[in-house]
Formats: C-alpha cells, sequence, structure tokens
C-alpha cells in the first residue's frame, strides 16, 4: 500500500452526499498502513503522511474531517505539529495517536486543542470507536455542478459492518498469522 490516497476519490459525485475525510499522520508504515485500511472498511476517505512535513502539507491543501498524529516522528517534535495544525486550520478535529503516556504530555496535547488522545499500543476497535466518535455530525455537504450546499451538523446513521471482518496485517501483532484481530492492540517501537 502507498502513502497515497487509500480510498475513493476527493469529491463526492455531483447530487451525492460526501464521505467523512481522514488524513492520518504516522513515520510508522505498518500502522499507517492497518489504519489506511480499516478506516477505508468504515467506509472513510483516508489519505496517509508519512511524516509531519507530508502531513501538514496536506493538511493546508485539502479539508479534512479528522487528523490522526502521531507525535513521535523523525526529526520532528510532535506538539509543535500540533500548534502548527491547529493554527492553519483552527477548529480542525485531531486525535493524537502516541506512544507518550504520561498525563503532562496527554494535558498539554488537549489544551492546545486536541480533541482526542490514545496511547499506543492500541485496540483497533478504541481507535475505530474513537473515530466514529470524533466524525459523529460532521458537516455533510452536497454538491451539485458547481454549486456546494453545506447541509450542517447531521447524525452520521453509516455503519458498516466491524472492522474485524477486514483483518490488518500487522508485523509484531499478536496472532501467529501476523494477522491484526480488531481488538489486539497495534504495537509500537515505543515499547
Amino acid at each position: 500500500m502507498t502513502d497515497q490516497q487509500v480510498a475513493c476519490e476527493l469529491c463526492a459525485p455531483p447530487g451525492s452526499v460526501a464521505r467523512p475525510r481522514v488524513l492520518v499522520i504516522d513515520d510508522e508504515e505498518a500502522i499507517r498502513s492497518a489504519l489506511g485500511r480499516a478506516l477505508a472498511a468504515e467506509g472513510l476517505v483516508t489519505d496517509l503522511a508519512g511524516s509531519a512535513a507530508d502531513g501538514l502539507s496536506r493538511a493546508r491543501a485539502e479539508v479534512y474531517d479528522l487528523v490522526i498524529l502521531d507525535l513521535l516522528m523523525p526529526g520532528t517534535d510532535g506538539s509543535a505539529v500540533l500548534r502548527q495544525l491547529l493554527r492553519d486550520r483552527p477548529g480542525q478535529t485531531v486525535l493524537v495517536l502516541s506512544c507518550l503516556a504520561d498525563v503532562r504530555c496527554k494535558v498539554d496535547c488537549f489544551d492546545l486543542g486536541a480533541r482526542d488522545y490514545l496511547t499506543k499500543p492500541f485496540s483497533l476497535d478504541e481507535l475505530l470507536a474513537r473515530v466514529r466518535n470524533q466524525l459523529r455530525g460532521f458537516d455533510r455537504v452536497i454538491r451539485a455542478g458547481e454549486i456546494t450546499l453545506h447541509v450542517g451538523r447531521m447524525e452520521s446513521r453509516h455503519r458498516p459492518g466491524p472492522a474485524a471482518a477486514h483483518p490488518a496485517r500487522v508485523p509484531g501483532a499478536e496472532g501467529t498469522d501476523g494477522a491484526a484481530s480488531a481488538s489486539s492492540p497495534l504495537r509500537s517501537p515505543c515499547e
């Protein structure tokens, strides 16, 4: 899987409702890839970025309903990335995904404007539940030709089948065949 868009087209066809867009910024290819597949299986349009610079560039160029941000990336202070992202896109919904589990780090991220914080290793089920929670009521946009209508905050009724039907293959994850069940934690070098 490449770091290009995982699923779907950038805009919905005329007369249809756009699906939520998620950007995953994480330098760990295995986690990025697994999240891309799991989020796409949930029906989300998902872009992947393997560096803070690429992630910030994408977040500036496109509008995302949610950004999932790793704090520890080579040569990058994750809180600086969070600060810059929210400076460029005030109100952007950000879920921090990090191996930093200390309370001070979490509080600092919340104070900067992060909406959620999940530590690695994590359960894919829990991450997907948190994503659904953050996207509950996202702005639906109806596109018809050159006219764009923002319908407002609507409750999302879309709940595809469980992510467990699409197991993520993550090296080092629990299981003998390398398949991570939706409830097994995804492991990170942070451990």
